[in-house]
């Protein structure tokens, strides 16, 4: 799963009419029947639990939401949903209702609008089946859960969600917003840098014809935002140290935390990547996907893979998202990428260096 702390992935919603909307809403009806189920009727504190819960089922929606394969993932789920209690009403009752919730949003007409242009609708069937299964194996002896969640999946899929909206991934935070979020910690920061430079690169890589300005764009956003971060964000050794690795990352000259837009320079082709535990260099999305190509090439003769074809393989070898290592690959690739990899190949790997430079 993603490789990022829960603050800078969701912005967690502080009051519950955010979630519900007016009365005729499919979370109107959850929240009803919830209530009337009995383990809800022996909280204390039903309403911050109530909170909790929604969080919980959009976060694990926003997971869903970014996950090549969902239904991989349903353990992890599980945990988030239990939310590290180990109270048995929270882990019989709580975290089965809060799937509950994921399901029925998954099944609204609302959430398919969100996600019709980005997945098929067969993988999200494929969960809301495995997650309904999982529960009724995990809590067969557990006395009155199946009744409670058969109750609350049972809503009227007429009813219109009052919080999913088209085009949104849920509570899901953009890249550029973290860095002045005050309910986002430095060390979430630090822990999940990674993927905070993957999204920016994702982003700025996808755009037409326009990479170089959109990823210049979003280092000096992103700089000039660190030098305005909160109180609490103010330890100027280790936000040298995330300079430093902005810089390394994406290939920018090492301008410490005086960027501006006047002094940042970056190389007119970025064709740099840097492994984020060793912190060493190695190749890109797109020139895995130009190695694959070629090694595709070689060994595939009769029936060699599209060069926009390989991005699972490439997520499966690299880590890289595998529509963005698709996106990269269309196109014309540029001689410079395709001389980065040679370079590495051309020692030990002649005939397969050779293939690299026949990529076009």
């Amino acid at each position: 799963m993603v490789n990022a702390r829960r603050s800078i992935i969701y912005k967690e919603i502080s009051y519950m009419e955010f979630f519900i909307g007016g009365e005729q809403t499919l979370e109107f009806e959850f929240i009803r029947k919830l209530s009337n189920r009995p383990f809800w009727r022996k909280l204390d504190n039903a309403s911050n639990c109530a909170l909790r819960l929604f969080n919980n089922a959009s976060y694990i929606c926003t997971l869903i939401h970014w996950a090549d394969y969902p239904p991989l993932h349903l353990k992890e789920y599980f945990d988030i949903a239990q939310d590290g209690h180990e109270e048995p009403i929270w882990k019989d009752y709580i975290c089965p209702a809060t799937l509950a919730l994921v399901v029925n949003w998954l099944n609204s007409k609302e959430c398919y609008e969100v996600w019709s242009d980005e997945r098929g609708g067969e993988e999200i069937q494929v969960l809301c089946k495995e997650t309904c299964e999982a529960i009724k194996k995990m809590y067969l002896c557990v006395e009155g859960r199946q009744e409670d969640f058969q109750a609350l999946i049972n809503i009227d899929s007429s009813r219109p969600s009052g919080f999913i909206k088209k085009g949104e991934a849920f509570n899901y935070r953009e890249p550029l917003e973290i860095i002045e979020a005050p309910d986002v910690s430095f060390d979430d920061i630090v822990y999940s840098f990674d993927y905070i430079i993957d999204k920016l690169k994702e982003i700025s890589e996808t755009e037409d014809n326009n990479y170089e300005k959109s990823l210049k764009g979003f280092i000096v956003d992103l700089k000039l935002r660190l030098n305005k971060v909160p109180s609490g964000f103010n330890d100027q050794g280790s936000l040298e140290r995330v300079y430093d690795i902005i810089d390394r990352y994406l290939g920018v000259p090492n301008v410490g935390n005086k960027a501006s837009e006047g002094n940042l320079s970056i190389p007119s082709n970025v064709i740099s990547a840097f492994n984020g535990q060793t912190g060493q260099p190695c190749f890109t999305s797109k020139q895995m996907g130009i190695l694959l190509t070629a090694v595709g090439r070689l060994t595939e003769k009769d029936n060699p893979p599209g060069k926009t074809t390989l991005g699972d393989v490439v997520q499966r070898i690299a880590g890289y998202k595998s529509k963005t290592a698709n996106a990269n690959m269309k196109g014309q690739i540029s001689e410079e990428e395709k001389k980065t990899v040679y370079d590495v190949l051309k020692e030990k790997f002649p005939n397969l260096a050779d293939e690299v430079m026949k990529v076009f």
